[in-house]
């Protein structure tokens, strides 16, 4: 049924921050992006990394995944037909493509209640509400992986905060 149980099973620490990706692993949906603001914060948070897909991209993400301080920290799960157990598993959600136009996997983490950190591409400023805005970071470089790596700190370390978002989310 997902959260605590298939945490444990994914060897994911209960008190880790758990954040995760849904969707096919090619170039433009830029899971790289994610995972250097994850290592960005690794040092202050118990950050994990859980991916849903699969794709083309998969081996460069694996490589990417078992270098430190993300070694251990990345689950890469595959593609799953039914994804609510996995999201019910994450404390955040992040999109860090290149570019959308309206991802149904933003409308299915924020169905879950789950807080948001995206780049803001395609309608994905248009879907989320208002407050959501100071977690999404334009797309391009290294000004786009700091200020999701801040995000992800922030909802991190922000309990109130992330149920607060993922209320407005889901409703």
């Amino acid at each position: 049924d997902g959260g605590p149980a298939l945490r444990a099973e994914l060897g994911v620490p209960e008190d880790a921050f758990v954040v995760g990706a849904v969707g096919h692993l090619r170039p433009e949906k830029n899971v790289p992006r994610l995972l250097a603001a994850a290592a960005r914060i690794a040092q202050e948070v118990d950050v994990h990394v859980l991916v849903l897909g699969d794709g083309p991209e998969r081996e460069a993400i694996e490589a990417l995944a078992a270098r430190e301080p993300l070694a251990g920290r990345v689950h890469l799960v595959g593609y799953r037909a039914d994804p609510r157990p996995y999201y019910r598993a994450m404390d955040a959600f992040a999109l860090t493509s290149d570019t959308e136009q309206m991802p149904i996997a933003l409308l299915e983490a924020m169905a879950t209640g789950l807080p948001v950190v995206a780049t803001n591409v395609g309608d994905v400023r248009a879907m989320l509400p208002g407050e959501q805005a100071a977690l999404l970071a334009l797309p391009g470089g290294e000004p786009c992986v700091q200020a999701l790596a801040t995000g992800l700190a922030r909802l991190a370390r922000e309990p109130g905060l992330r149920a607060r978002l993922g209320g407005k989310n889901a409703g």
